[in-house]
């Protein structure tokens, strides 16, 4: 066999590698668009609560929050007085009008296997990022109110 030959099936071969190479490119190249095109989204379940020392009882809707807290904080009652789903992208902020006129804000920051990282706020009282992860609550106290505190759950689903 004369070296043209052979560098002719060389030169095949090689010719099929790069043709492989390329429609492996090219079908990661399609899918990434996709996943740009859309942002991807975190659904958080965010509850506003009282809890107060006085005689009283413990809101079913508010019985995560309870389990989060009970051995931690002593307070004799929880009421619910706001739940509600949100749906936000990366860096869209939500905000959330407390009772107590001030003002709660939600930020997602970065979505990851360790959780969603979140900028939150309440309004004169707290300014911090924290980290949840899917179906855990995060519970945070917003400042007083009426004769107890109002606390916050946030409860990210991915």
């Amino acid at each position: 066999m004369n070296s043209s030959a052979r560098r002719g099936a060389g030169s095949r071969r090689r010719r099929s590698w790069r043709g492989w190479a390329g429609l492996a490119g090219a079908l990661v190249a399609l899918a990434a668009p996709g996943q740009a095109a859309e942002p991807r989204r975190v659904a958080i379940q965010l509850t506003v609560s009282l809890i107060s020392n006085q005689p009283g009882e413990i809101d079913p809707r508010g019985s995560k929050l309870h389990d989060k807290l009970k051995g931690q904080i002593r307070y004799k009652s929880l009421r619910v007085i706001r739940a509600e789903r949100v749906e936000l992208r990366r860096n869209e902020v939500f905000s959330l009008a407390l009772p107590d006129a001030s003002a709660f804000l939600v930020r997602p920051l970065d979505f990851g296997d360790d959780g969603v990282l979140m900028a939150v706020e309440v309004e004169d009282v707290l300014k911090m990022d924290l980290r949840a992860r899917n179906g855990h609550v995060v519970v945070i106290r917003a400042g007083s109110f009426e004769d107890g505190s109002l606390v916050i759950g946030l409860e990210p689903q991915y």
